[in-house]
C-alpha cells in the first residue's frame, strides 16, 4: 500500500482518483490544481519521512509541480519561463553597450538560446535535419537578484568573493532560487506563426516558440528542460529533469518503434547515415559522438585513441579537447540517441501518465504539455547522501555522459560524477581561467550553479568589488 502524501497542502490520494495500485496515487484533483492554479512550490513536504516512498513521491511531485508552474501560459501563449531572467542578460554587466541594463534585454527576438555545447562534453548534439540543438539557461528573480546584489555578476567581483572561500565565507545563492535550462530543437515546419496543418500538427505535439540565436530569430521546439531548485530543507538543490515522450527509447528496449511515430533523435539501425565515400563508416553506435572534423579534437591523454576519417566517433567526447579557433566546414552527423537509465517504472511512469491523462483531458494551452515525461529528480540530505534518481540524465543534455553510470565500485573521476549524478558535477572546481576568451571565473562553482560560466571575459566593470561587499546577505543565507 502507498502511503498516502501530503505535497504543499494538496492532497495527494483520495477517492478523485488516486490508488495503491498507480505508483503515488496522486489524484487527478490534485494534478489538475497544480495545472489550473499553478504556484512554484516552496519545498517538499512528505507527511512520513521515514517511508521511502512517501518520500519520493513527495519529491517527483514537487517536481511536476515546478514543470506546471513554469509551462503555465498567459492570454498571449507566452509561458511564465520566457519572462525569467536569461545568463545572457543577467551578464551584459551593469550597462551595456547598447544602454541596457542586465536583465533588461527585451525577449522580443525570442528566448536567448545562443548555446550549442554540452555541459562537459562541449561538443553539440546534431538532430537528425543535421542540425545542431540549442540552449537557453533562465533564472528566477530570486537569484537573479541575489546575484547582481552581491555584484556577482561582475567578473572581477565574483572572483574575490567566491576564489576566498574561508575568510569571508563564499557567497550562497538563497532558498528559492531557481535555474531553468531548455534544449531546442529547430522546428521543420514552424518557421512562421502560422495556422497551416503542418504547423498545426507540430504545436499540437511540440510546445514551439521563438527562439534568439546570435540575434536573430527562428521557431524552435522545445525537447527538454532541466529544473533546478534551492528550498529550505534543501541547500545542495533539488535536481529535477523532463524531456519529450518522443526523444529516444531506452537503450535495452529499442524496439518496437515509438507507438508509430518516429523516435525525435533515434533512428532504425538501418537508416543511420553514411558518409559519401567512406561506406564502412556507419554512425549508428548510440550515445557517440562522430566528429565531421575529427582532427580538429585533440585527445586529452596518450591513452585517448586518435580520431580519425575512417573512425570519428567516440562515446567520450569529454576526453578530448578542440583545436583552439578552428572551424568545420563539413556536414555533421545525425546523433544516434537512447536513455541510459529507463524512467522509473514503479512511481515515476505512472505518475507521468495520470499527468498526461489530466492534461489532455483540461485541452487547451494544457494539452501540448502531456507530450512531456518527468525523468527523474535527485536530491541529498543534510550529509549529502544522495536519493531519487542515481545517474539522473537528460538525453539531449547529458547524451555522451549517460554510459558513464557506473554503480560498482570505482574511483575515477567521472565514473564517481556519474553514480553521484549532477550536484557533483556542479561540484567541480572551474578550471577555466579569466583571461581566456569568452571565459569568465577562476574561483571555484559557487553554490553547484554553471551559470557563472557566462561572465565576460570582456567585461567593462570594475575588477574590484564595492567597498561595502561582501554585503551580510552575501555570506549567509
Amino acid at each position: 500500500m502507498v502511503s498516502c502524501v501530503l505535497l504543499l497542502g494538496l492532497a495527494a490520494c483520495g477517492s478523485d482518483g488516486g490508488s495503491s495500485d498507480d505508483g503515488c496515487g496522486i489524484a487527478t484533483a490534485t494534478i489538475q490544481k497544480w495545472a489550473l492554479a499553478p504556484t512554484l512550490p516552496a519545498d517538499v513536504v512528505s507527511t512520513d519521512t521515514a517511508d521511502l516512498t512517501s518520500t519520493e513521491c513527495a519529491y517527483y511531485g514537487f517536481a511536476w509541480q515546478e514543470f506546471l508552474y513554469l509551462t503555465q501560459t498567459n492570454s498571449g501563449g507566452e509561458p511564465e519561463f520566457e519572462k525569467w531572467t536569461s545568463k545572457e542578460e543577467l551578464f551584459l554587466g551593469r550597462e551595456s553597450d547598447d544602454g541596457i541594463p542586465a536583465g533588461g534585454l527585451a525577449k522580443g527576438r525570442g528566448v536567448p538560446a545562443d548555446d550549442t555545447l554540452l555541459a562537459a562534453s562541449d561538443v553539440p548534439l546534431v538532430d537528425l535535419n543535421g542540425r545542431d540543438l540549442q540552449f537557453s539557461v533562465l533564472l528566477n528573480e530570486a537569484e537573479a537578484m541575489r546575484i547582481r546584489e552581491c555584484e556577482l555578476d561582475r567578473k572581477g567581483c565574483y572572483n574575490t568573493l567566491v576564489t576566498d572561500s574561508v575568510s569571508p565565507p563564499a557567497p550562497v545563492l538563497p532558498a528559492g532560487s531557481v535555474e531553468l535550462k531548455a534544449a531546442w530543437r529547430r522546428s521543420q515546419s514552424c518557421n512562421a506563426d502560422d495556422a497551416s496543418d503542418a504547423c498545426r500538427r507540430v504545436r499540437e505535439r511540440f510546445f514551439v516558440t521563438k527562439i534568439n540565436v546570435s540575434g536573430e530569430s527562428t521557431w524552435a521546439e522545445m525537447v527538454g528542460m532541466h529544473i533546478i531548485q534551492k528550498t529550505p530543507t534543501n541547500p545542495s538543490w533539488v535536481w529535477a529533469t523532463f524531456e519529450h515522450v518522443d526523444n529516444a527509447p531506452d537503450c535495452d528496449d529499442l524496439l518496437p518503434a515509438n507507438h508509430g511515430r518516429p523516435w525525435g533523435f533515434y533512428r532504425g539501425e538501418t537508416e543511420c547515415d553514411v558518409r559519401a565515400g567512406n561506406a564502412d563508416l556507419n554512425n549508428c553506435t548510440a550515445n557517440a559522438y562522430c566528429a565531421p572534423c575529427p582532427d580538429l579534437l585533440e585527445p586529452g591523454s596518450d591513452s585517448v585513441p586518435t580520431l580519425t576519417a575512417d573512425q570519428p566517433c567516440t562515446t567520450s567526447p569529454h576526453l578530448y579537447t578542440a583545436v583552439e579557433g578552428a572551424t568545420c566546414d563539413r556536414a555533421p552527423y545525425a546523433g544516434q540517441v537512447c536513455r541510459t537509465v529507463p524512467v522509473d517504472s514503479s512511481l515515476v511512469a505512472p505518475l507521468n501518465a495520470r499527468v498526461a491523462d489530466s492534461l489532455r483531458n483540461l485541452g487547451g494551452s494544457h494539452a501540448v504539455w502531456a507530450n512531456y515525461e518527468l525523468v527523474g529528480v535527485l536530491w541529498a540530505d543534510a550529509e549529502l547522501e544522495e536519493s531519487g534518481t542515481i545517474g539522473l540524465s537528460n538525453t539531449t543534455m547529458e547524451t555522451y555522459l549517460q554510459d558513464l553510470y557506473q554503480p560498482a565500485s570505482d574511483d575515477s573521476v567521472f565514473d564517481a560524477t556519474a553514480r553521484s549524478g549532477c550536484r557533483v558535477c556542479h561540484s567541480f572546481p572551474n578550471s577555466q581561467t579569466s583571461d581566456q576568451p569568452g571565459a569568465s571565473v577562476n574561483g571555484p562553482i559557487l553554490d553547484y550553479s554553471f551559470v557563472f560560466y557566462a561572465l565576460r571575459s570582456d567585461q567593462a566593470d570594475p575588477a574590484e568589488c564595492s567597498p561595502e561587499q561582501p554585503l551580510p546577505i552575501c555570506t549567509a543565507d
